[in-house]
């Protein structure tokens, strides 16, 4: 109950539903500013204060009209004024926005005497379009506006109430407060959120309902769809984006009052047929959700001046029906039934909400609903249950299977699974030898480098030890990007990324982003620093193709990768000491990377590797290193350019220079000091006769 009730209290404060967006608002309406009278005269809007004589003071927001005049339980069309003054600082500018949380029914709206906004739709003697809206922005043009005092007149029409039960409480300006003139356009209560967790309810809804058509005897999922997609209704219905998009909000109105009238009804059913599913539905519930639905229906097919007297009808009968809601939870938990108490926990949360919600509508006025977090409640509770009784049947599915899945695991742990997905087979049995598959995947190289010396000074045990730490902690940092390893070499390993949809652009960017996982995952041997000296790394990568199967004999077989693709990974590999750096990429891999990802790379050479006639361009990776060496990196990405330009062309003594500053201003900058030592030695014993820019590298 506890942990349920600081949830939802987080989400409340984490969402921050309830307010209007907008900055410091130039004005706002006041009670004390405002004026009304039951009539509308054409020439009222033009007329000072001081000639309104008819007019009543304001006692306080909101301005419910009928309540204020008490007119005649007709049904009769009435207009109304009201008149609100108020100051604009001597400092605005421009055009301003006049926000109104929520109006109705028809409304025009008049700044200093003019007309800025019509929307009252009359034929008849009737509302043609009805028009309560909320979450209004109209505009007010600067060159109405003016300094000092202002004034805006509300033409207001509307329907007188019918019965006792209700005065019309959407006639007028019906919420406490928000009123304001802004100088930018105001957003309302925010909706992503509450959009978000409205999609999340509707899936819920068929989720339930995809239940109950596979297992008719669950009654509970059936009427737990249906009070889900009522109550998305409801919260759809008054939500921004409707006001926005529908023109006649009386059809917003009645799928608001309906469904939540609907919700309860079923909501009551679902509480019982969840705990009680084996009786027979009690008389009172039955008829209960037959005086919930001829209400729904009486929304929804009677005249627009009967909704709110129904609704607040409906408010009167709810209060049994929770009544009930609450003595069937106790009754659950009396009887120890499964997850009664998570459930009544949430639905207790949940009714208090709710209860909150009717009381607002009746007499708090304020723009807050909890409606959508009291149902978040009910499905997290929900959520947390099924997902109990799924657990207790993958129990008893894993005990029946658990000699199998631990003979997949071993033989797992020496060939992966991924390894035998891209040959096309399921299990160890089906794998024969010179079986291949021909792949386009991104390949990474890993080596520590100096592990000789790293070794000198542990005991074999302990590296032993220290390398299965290392390379599980690799391990991890490759699977959780979509890789895999496919071999251990000594104190390096080679990974593979990609899937058998050979999109190698994916397969690049896993193993990029798996690169910088490791480099940062380094922080985790820092407790070996003392010992050892500290642990630095090399990481190679490209992509391209490659060639998957098996080699060996009959007796004895074992999995491998071939290809230039592969060759050119672990020769970059190789490189990251000669350029002091831990990790190199390939053009090809940078060629296939987001901005977002290349933004941290720089190129830093282009070389022609031990076995490759093809030059090949390599980009280092400096986005994990310390904030400063990545910001001096960036800002001397031009001037390295420039001494590339010069190497490039033959000028070695000139790019010795300009490489030597570089380095000098970035001591961590080991690529620029690498080609300052290539330029003095070119400079010095000459370029070979075919030079074009590109050294070959005789470094396997």
């Amino acid at each position: 109950m506890k942990s349920l009730t600081y949830l939802s209290l987080c989400l409340l404060l984490v969402a921050a539903p309830f307010s209007p967006a907008f900055a410091a608002p130039a004005a706002e309406l006041t009670a004390q500013k405002c004026q009304t009278a039951p009539l509308f005269r054409e020439a009222d809007p033009k007329r000072p204060a001081a000639g309104l004589t008819d007019y009543k003071q304001v006692a306080a927001f909101p301005i419910l009209l009928n309540s204020i005049y008490k007119p005649a339980r007709n049904g009769a069309l009435l207009h109304y004024s009201i008149r609100c003054a108020f100051d604009m600082p001597a400092t605005f500018k421009g055009e301003h926005y006049l926000y109104l949380p929520g109006i109705g029914e028809n409304f025009d709206v008049y700044l200093n005497g003019e007309k800025v906004h019509a929307d009252i739709h009359i034929s008849g003697g009737r509302i043609e379009k009805y028009r309560y809206d909320k979450f209004v922005n109209i505009s007010l043009p600067a060159n109405l506006l003016h300094a000092g005092e202002n004034s805006l007149f509300f033409h207001i029409a509307g329907y007188a109430p019918v019965t006792p039960l209700s005065e019309n409480f959407l006639l007028g300006l019906p919420f406490r407060s928000g009123y304001v003139i802004s100088a930018s356009r105001v957003e309302g209560p925010g909706s992503l959120l509450l959009f978000f967790l409205t999609a999340s309810y509707i899936f819920f809804a068929f989720y339930h309902l995809f239940f109950y058509v596979r297992w008719r005897e669950k009654k509970y999922n059936l009427h737990f769809a249906i009070f889900s997609l009522a109550i998305s209704g409801y919260f759809l219905a008054f939500s921004q984006e409707a006001f926005a998009h529908v023109e006649n909000t009386r059809y917003l109105v009645i799928a608001s009052y309906a469904c939540q009238i609907i919700a309860l009804g079923f909501f009551l059913l679902y509480v019982q047929s969840f705990f009680f599913e084996n009786r027979k539905v009690p008389k009172i519930i039955s008829a209960a959700v037959a005086v919930d639905l001829a209400l729904a229906t009486a929304v929804i097919f009677g005249r627009e001046t009967w909704y709110q007297s129904l609704l607040t009808f409906w408010y009167f009968t709810a209060l049994p029906q929770v009544m009930v809601v609450f003595y069937l939870i106790a009754n659950a938990v009396r009887l120890k039934l499964p997850d009664a108490r998570l459930l009544a926990a949430s639905i207790a949360v949940a009714i208090l909400m709710i209860a909150f919600d009717m009381l607002d509508t009746l007499l708090i006025y304020s723009s807050v609903r909890l409606s959508q977090f009291a149902y978040f409640t009910v499905v997290l509770s929900l959520v947390l249950i099924m997902a109990n009784r799924f657990i207790s049947i993958h129990h008893e599915t894993d005990r029946l299977n658990r000699q199998l899945s631990l003979e997949r695991n071993s033989f797992s742990r020496f060939v992966p699974s991924q390894f035998l997905e891209n040959l096309g087979k399921t299990t160890a049995l089906d794998i024969r030898r010179g079986d291949a598959a021909q792949r386009q995947m991104g390949i990474l190289f890993l080596d520590i480098r100096n592990f000789t010396g790293i070794a000198e000074k542990m005991t074999p045990s302990e590296s032993l030890v220290f390398l299965n730490v290392f390379m599980k902690r690799m391990e991890q940092c490759i699977s959780v990007n979509g890789g895999f390893v496919d071999k251990y070499i000594g104190d390096g390993l080679l990974a593979l990324f990609g899937s058998q949809s050979d999109d190698v652009g994916a397969g690049a960017l896993q193993a990029v982003r798996t690169g910088r996982q490791i480099i940062e995952s380094l922080k985790f041997f820092k407790r070996y620093s003392k010992d050892i000296g500290g642990i630095k790394i090399g990481i190679g990568i490209h992509c391209g193709p490659l060639v998957m199967g098996t080699l060996g004999s009959r007796r004895r077989l074992d999995t491998t990768v071939i290809g230039d693709a592969v060759n050119l990974a672990s020769r970059l590999e190789m490189l990251t000491t000669l350029y002091g750096t831990p990790m190199l990429v390939s053009d090809a891999v940078y060629s296939k990377l987001p901005a977002e990802i290349g933004i941290d790379m720089r190129r830093i050479d282009t070389v022609r590797v031990k076995g490759r006639k093809q030059a090949v361009t390599i980009y280092e990776d400096f986005s994990r290193e310390d904030q400063a060496t990545i910001e001096k990196k960036k800002h001397g990405s031009i001037s390295y350019e420039q001494a590339m330009d010069l190497y490039r062309h033959g000028q070695f003594t000139e790019a010795e220079k300009l490489f030597l500053r570089i380095a000098e201003d970035n001591a961590a900058d080991g690529a620029a000091a690498a080609l300052a030592r290539r330029c003095a030695k070119l400079a010095r014993d000459g370029a070979p006769a075919t030079w074009d820019g590109v050294l070959p590298l005789g470094k396997k």
